[in-house]
């Protein structure tokens, strides 16, 4: 397990920590890409934790909260405010966390850094439980991803 901060000139912070050895190539990319992200979303002073999971976590993780028994590719999970974070920066909004799980999402043939950017959407709110919320939600993914090729 590792875990490791990188901060941007605007004072970004991504966090990732790696759960398997064998998902240690993953920490350095997603972490870029984290704050790359963060970047072209417009944030300054944000942060989030990234985790790098497999089957077994991520099942767990399902199972508790979404009641479905099986290992998924993502999670999100928004920060509640009322999370203390003395290790970030005075003024710094904490985001939430990401768990990925690259090996599930690489033997479904999905892109681990679009699967990252739905879940930093959630993280902002947004939402796709009904129609126009999908829409506007896919509107912001395909910007977004526009904005960091």
């Amino acid at each position: 397990m590792s875990a490791a901060p990188l901060a941007s000139s605007n004072m970004n912070y991504v966090t990732v920590t790696v759960l398997e050895k064998q998902d240690k190539p993953w920490e350095k990319r997603l972490r870029v890409f984290g704050l790359r992200t963060l970047r072209a979303a417009g944030l300054k002073d944000a942060a989030l934790d990234i985790y790098v999971a497999g089957d077994a976590l991520m099942r767990v993780l399902n199972r508790q909260f979404r009641q479905k028994d099986k290992p998924t590719n993502v999670l999100s999970f928004r920060a509640s405010g009322f999370f203390p974070r003395p290790d970030l920066r005075q003024g710094t909004q904490y985001l939430g966390e990401v768990f990925v799980n690259p090996r599930f999402a690489k033997k479904r043939g999905e892109n681990v850094e679009r699967l990252f950017i739905h879940s930093f959407l959630h993280l902002l709110g947004y939402t796709h439980g009904r129609s126009g919320d999908r829409m506007k939600m896919e509107k912001k993914e395909k910007w977004l991803i526009s904005s960091l090729d």
